[in-house]
C-alpha cells in the first residue's frame, strides 16, 4: 500500500492514522466514520471501501471518479444496515 499525503503538514490524528495502519498488520480492520471530513482521509481514498455506515480501509487500490470517495462493498452494506445495525426511534414523534 502506497499513498500520497497531499497536505504540506501533519497533524496528531493524522499521525495516528498512520501509525495504526503501519503497525496494524491487517490484523483488525482500521475503519472511518463516512461522515468526517475528507481531510482526515490523509489521501487513502483508493483504499476505502463503503461497509454500511462506514469505511474500511483496505490494502486494495480502487480507482475512484474525480470528487469520489472509495468504492461501495455491497454485500456487506446490505448485511450491516438490514442484520447489524439497531434502527431505533422509529415509532417516537
Amino acid at each position: 500500500m502506497k499513498w500520497e499525503i497531499q497536505s504540506p503538514a501533519i497533524e496528531k490524528a493524522s499521525l495516528v492514522v498512520m501509525d495504526v495502519l503501519a503497525t496494524n498488520n491487517w490484523e483488525r480492520p482500521v475503519y472511518f466514520v463516512m461522515n468526517t471530513s475528507p481531510e482526515n482521509y490523509i489521501g487513502l481514498e483508493n483504499y476505502l471501501h463503503l461497509e454500511g455506515l462506514a469505511y474500511r480501509v483496505m490494502p486494495v487500490k480502487i480507482k475512484t471518479s474525480e470528487g469520489e470517495t472509495g468504492e461501495v462493498n455491497t454485500e456487506a452494506l446490505y448485511d450491516h444496515l438490514m442484520n447489524k445495525f439497531i434502527w431505533g426511534n422509529i415509532f417516537k414523534p
